[in-house]
């Protein structure tokens, strides 16, 4: 089943711009194994606290990512949950692009840039329930061996961004 979000993932790689041959390392603070304390609120506001793990590996000649996240066992009831994203960066703009797909059958486009020491990608795309919709993920307190992510969902009623609704501390492991 891996495969195929992996396989899903890697064909969202025609949505990248063309790359230079330039080697481009900005991404390479994600490029390890991780262990994640992760967090997120579910309906009715309730915070719930899991671990996971996350394997990033380079592509595109250091240009680019896989991001491979595994949530087991299951979590308050609900199957274990797979993320597979490709991200990659123009070194020519230094913009990033990519695409992202989950066990939920998510498919989301993702794009965004460094901005200062953190780094800041929009999502949108198809989110829970077949509805479109959009996230903010913000990786900060990056150092070699651990950084943060916050992702932040876009309410369409209020015009509002509801903060922190997902997150992670991620630690890198030795695997």
């Amino acid at each position: 089943m891996n495969r195929l979000f992996l396989a899903a993932a890697l064909m969202a790689l025609s949505v990248l711009p063309a790359m230079a041959e330039t080697d481009n390392s900005s991404l390479e603070f994600m490029v390890g194994n991780w262990s994640l304390e992760t967090w997120f609120l579910v309906p009715g506001g309730e915070k719930m606290e899991a671990t996971a793990q996350l394997k990033v590996e380079a592509i595109l000649d250091g240009s680019g990512v896989v991001m491979q996240e595994r949530h087991e066992p299951q979590i308050a009831g609900r199957p274990p949950f797979h993320e597979t994203m490709v991200l990659g960066m123009d070194p020519r703009t230094d913009e990033i692009e990519g695409a992202s797909v989950n066990s939920l059958g998510n498919r989301k486009l993702n794009e965004g840039a460094f901005e200062g020491d953190q780094l800041v990608l929009e999502q949108s795309g198809e989110m829970f329930g077949g509805k479109s919709g959009r996230n903010r993920l913000t990786w900060t307190r990056i150092t070699p061996d651990q950084f943060t992510l916050q992702l932040d969902r876009f309410d369409e009623t209020t015009g509002q961004w509801q903060k922190a609704q997902y997150g992670y501390v991620a630690n890198r492991t030795n695997e």
